[in-house]
């Protein structure tokens, strides 16, 4: 079974159901501009709004909720590398 999300490892009682926890992390420019880009195109908001909304709600929360969680992972995988990459450092973890 795979749990994903933002809050897959902040809670203990779905750590423990975990036999692999993984973290993936980004830089927040590359965060922001894929916010700017999603939220322009498909919810209509304007550049201005998504930056401000990043900067005073988004990037603080997930400093307080998310990042902390990064501790539990049993590998974290940087977001920007390629999914053949990512994918080998799982299956290297798991011995397949």
């Amino acid at each position: 079974m795979i749990f994903e999300g933002l809050f897959a490892l902040c809670y203990e009682e779905l750590r423990d159901l975990a036999d692999l926890r993984l973290y993936i992390t980004l830089e927040d420019s590359t965060v922001l501009e894929r916010r700017i880009r999603r939220d322009v195109v498909e919810r209509g908001r304007t550049r201005d709004s998504v930056v401000e909304q990043f900067h005073s709600r988004v990037r603080p929360s997930n400093e307080e909720y998310i990042r902390p969680s990064k501790t539990a992972a049993d590998i974290i995988i940087h977001g920007k590398t390629s999914k053949e990459m990512q994918l080998d450092t799982v299956l290297k973890h798991l011995k397949i």
